[in-house]
């Protein structure tokens, strides 16, 4: 089997846990061998919810193909509270009152970067000498990590959910920590600010609107199977012979008279690989 599910992950669950459940009803279900390759594009912290899609068998190999890796999140800023873990389930570093009104928010929005150097959250899935820098922090060790650049697409102001508790959605590149972004908005502003609530709407190609719940997922299973063709819509098609398509498959190159680029290769109506 090959394809994605796209699991609209509840707040609470790891994801590594929500992969192993989709992978423990492929076997159970759907007869899938227990060996499978069952893996997630993208991590999603255990207190968010929203889209996590889960690569299954040799769709895993894919996730560098991926053209669009564009995310849309949902989050709820907090003001005037920065703590460990740059969210409001850490341990509290600095709390201080504030009163932050809607239009200094909507400024400092309006006009935050689309560019910038952020530093990832200490308590994180990063890798400093091949230690995740979630094990160090719980440690005891001291370190910044090092600042990566990150693109902001849209950064829009929803509403002023209760005192200094603000909603925004922002759209940006893979590998933006939104954590980091809460605490850079309060940064802009002058005081400590972290992260409350957060809803992945979009990850690339995946969304809300072709998610499924572990529930439904569970009574339907092959339902819900996403072809891998979602990630490949731009790539060109190419039907080699069937003597071509043997040498392909043991590594031979072909002679063909195409443009250069990557192309979904197929065997009758089934994609079968990639090539360059």
């Amino acid at each position: 089997m090959i394809g994605f599910v796209n699991v609209f992950k509840p707040e609470g669950e790891t994801s590594s846990r929500t992969v192993q459940f989709v992978k423990h009803v492929l076997i159970n279900k759907l007869g899938c061998d227990k060996k499978i390759k069952v893996g997630h594009f993208g991590t999603l912290d255990p207190e968010a919810s929203g889209v996590l899609p889960i690569a299954v068998g040799n769709a895993c190999r894919l996730f560098d193909y991926s053209l669009n890796k564009r995310k849309v999140y949902r989050a709820e800023v907090y003001f005037g509270l920065t703590t460990d873990t740059l969210d409001i389930f850490g341990n509290t570093i600095e709390e201080v009152d504030v009163n932050v009104s809607s239009s200094q928010v909507e400024n400092v929005i309006s006009s935050f970067p689309h560019e910038y150097d952020q530093i990832p959250p200490n308590v994180s899935a990063k890798s400093i000498g091949g230690v995740r820098a979630y094990k160090l922090a719980r440690q005891g060790v001291d370190f910044i990590l090092p600042a990566k650049r990150v693109s902001i697409y849209e950064l829009r102001f929803l509403r002023q959910s209760s005192t200094n508790v603000f909603e925004i959605e922002v759209e940006c590149s893979a590998g933006t920590y939104i954590r980091s972004l809460c605490r850079d908005i309060g940064e802009a502003l002058g005081i400590p600010a972290c992260m409350g609530k957060l809803l992945r709407l979009k990850s690339g190609e995946f969304s809300t609107l072709n998610s499924v719940t572990k529930e439904d997922f569970e009574k339907n299973p092959e339902k819900y199977i996403i072809p891998v063709d979602i990630l490949l819509t731009a790539f060109s098609e190419y039907k080699p012979s069937c003597e071509d398509l043997i040498k392909m498959k043991n590594g031979v190159l072909i002679d063909c008279d195409i443009e250069n680029g990557l192309y979904k290769v197929f065997e009758e109506d089934e994609i079968v690989g990639l090539a360059e």
